[in-house]
């Protein structure tokens, strides 16, 4: 649903278990849990106790951490196995700010939060990916640039990844820069969607009853 205030409502009046499955810009903690699913299938040894400092992902992050309800409940997600996460990186013109309670989530656990200093708002593309994406395991783009970001500029981008890097985009039906990846063995959105339909299985065996 689109409604933010629905699920409040919704509790209101039922006697079953309700899963949200994303409610308009609040929250969105199924997809963030197939989000974690994918990451570890990726790099199972990331859910050992301790996890080698040199072995932790850097993470760098594409979008306003404080408004996408994916982006919002991976951050908490992360949060969960700080085991896994060496540092979290803020980059791109439409960056912001963590809230108060995500900031306060992070810092508890250890894991630290940087916003990448090349900040300008005419910074192209590329220019923010020279400085950012060589250090990055993972990058999880939400938003790009508040403006199209031609095929070319994101192909040179994309050359800057580490050779085992992995994109998660939870916005896949946008054609500015899922699609340039289709190929790609940095493209972790077919199995972000995948992974998401054993995550909704799991939930409804644990809540159903696994007989």
């Amino acid at each position: 649903t689109m409604d933010k205030e629905s699920l409040d409502e919704i509790l209101e009046f039922v006697r079953v278990p309700v899963i949200n499955a994303g409610n308009g810009t609040d929250e969105h903690p199924t997809h963030a849990m197939a989000d974690l699913y994918t990451l570890f299938k990726w790099r199972p040894e990331l859910l050992a106790d301790k996890v080698p400092a040199e072995s932790r992902l850097t993470i760098a992050i594409a979008g306003n951490p404080a408004v996408p309800p994916t982006l919002r409940c991976l951050l908490f997600g992360l949060a969960l196995f700080p085991q896994a996460v060496e540092k979290i990186v803020l980059f791109g013109p439409l960056r912001g700010s963590l809230t108060d309670d995500q900031q306060y989530a992070l810092e508890q656990t250890g894991i630290q939060v940087e916003v990448s200093s090349d900040q300008h708002p005419n910074k192209s593309v590329l220019g923010i990916a020279k400085s950012v994406l060589p250090d990055a395991d993972l990058v999880y783009v939400h938003y790009l640039q508040p403006v199209h970001a031609s095929r070319m500029v994101i192909v040179e981008a994309v050359e800057y990844l580490k050779e085992d890097a992995m994109v998660l985009n939870p916005q896949v039906h946008d054609d500015n820069f899922p699609r340039l990846l289709n190929d790609s063995p940095h493209n972790g959105y077919f199995a972000q969607a995948q992974g998401s339909v054993f995550v909704n299985m799991a939930l409804y065996a644990s809540l159903l009853g696994n007989d």
